[in-house]
């Protein structure tokens, strides 16, 4: 509720409110002078099912590339073996 009443207040969605809960309040006080906002009407509303479609989709992407790396079979590589990424370069 404090984020209701902090931000009805500050951004006049209630005409007429008492804001002395704000200027009496050190926490509110220090997001009011900051000019701190949480909501903005402006930006319009975003769905939560949209953003909870795309969590999913992310996690089964990391999910797949997970699979992929454990199913890999990195045994053939040379553990005693040294990678020098410069020998074939010239270095300046």
């Amino acid at each position: 509720m404090w984020f209701y009443a902090y931000e009805a207040v500050t951004q006049g969605y209630i005409p007429g409110a008492n804001d002395s809960f704000i200027t009496q309040d050190t926490y509110f006080q220090f997001l009011r002078r900051r000019r701190v906002q949480f909501l903005d009407m402006t930006r319009g509303y975003s769905s939560i099912a949209s953003t909870l479609r795309g969590l999913r989709n992310e996690n089964e992407r990391w999910r797949r590339l997970r699979e992929a790396l454990i199913d890999e079979d990195f045994d053939d590589l040379d553990e005693d073996e040294e990678y020098d990424i410069f020998d074939d370069m010239d270095v300046y």
